[in-house]
C-alpha cells in the first residue's frame, strides 16, 4: 500500500534481477557487476515529480519502487 501518492493505492508487483561475478587471476582480481538488470523503473508507470505542490508542499512523489534503470559496472583489483 502506498501512502499520499495521488497516482495509485497500491504498487504493482516487479522483480529487480542482480549479479555479481568475480575472478582471481593471481593478484588481480576481476570483477563485473550488474543491478535492476529487469529494468524497473517507478517512472515507468507514473512521473515522479508533480506538476503542482500537494497538501503537504512536496514536489515528487515517495519512492516505492526503483528509480535508476539498469546499473552496470566492472574494475580490477591489484594485491601489491
Amino acid at each position: 500500500m502506498l501512502e499520499d501518492d495521488p497516482f495509485r493505492s497500491a504498487s504493482p508487483p516487479y522483480a529487480e534481477l542482480g549479479i555479481l561475478l568475480g575472478q582471481r587471476l593471481g593478484r588481480i582480481t576481476l570483477f563485473a557487476n550488474g543491478e535492476n538488470l529487469t529494468g524497473v523503473r517507478q517512472s515507468t508507470y507514473e512521473p515522479l515529480i508533480l506538476q503542482q505542490r500537494d497538501d503537504l508542499g512536496r514536489r515528487m512523489v515517495n519512492a516505492w519502487g526503483p528509480v535508476e534503470s539498469r546499473t552496470l559496472n566492472a574494475g580490477v583489483r591489484m594485491r601489491l
